[in-house]
């Protein structure tokens, strides 16, 4: 488990999936630490569960947007498959639910 003063995540793995889950809020003070995290896993397909995120901000979406084309460029797949109800309004706001969004998984 890793710790920022107002964000906490736990990486689970199994072969071929990496399941990051973060508690807390995403915002542009910790949003490097967010997207360092985001960019450790090396499976082929990352899921992220926000469902415990509080606030998450445009620069915390920035930093999943972006991990989620560098999982693409190296052949992998990185999906939300759960998100807090604040996170899902910040990622339908900007019109990214069918891009980030697992619709079978998302909470």
């Amino acid at each position: 488990m890793e710790v920022d003063a107002l964000l906490v995540y736990d990486v689970r793995s199994q072969p071929g999936v990496c399941v990051i889950a973060f508690t807390g809020e995403i915002d542009n003070l910790n949003a490097i630490f967010f997207a360092e995290a985001l960019a450790e896993p090396t499976a082929a397909r990352v899921d992220v569960d926000l469902s415990a995120v509080t606030l998450l901000d445009s620069s915390g979406l920035h930093a999943l947007v972006a991990a989620q084309r560098n999982i693409a460029h190296r052949n992998g797949k990185m999906r939300v498959v759960a998100a807090s109800p604040c996170v899902r309004s910040v990622i339908e706001h900007f019109g990214l639910s069918e891009q980030l969004l697992d619709v079978s998984g998302a909470a």
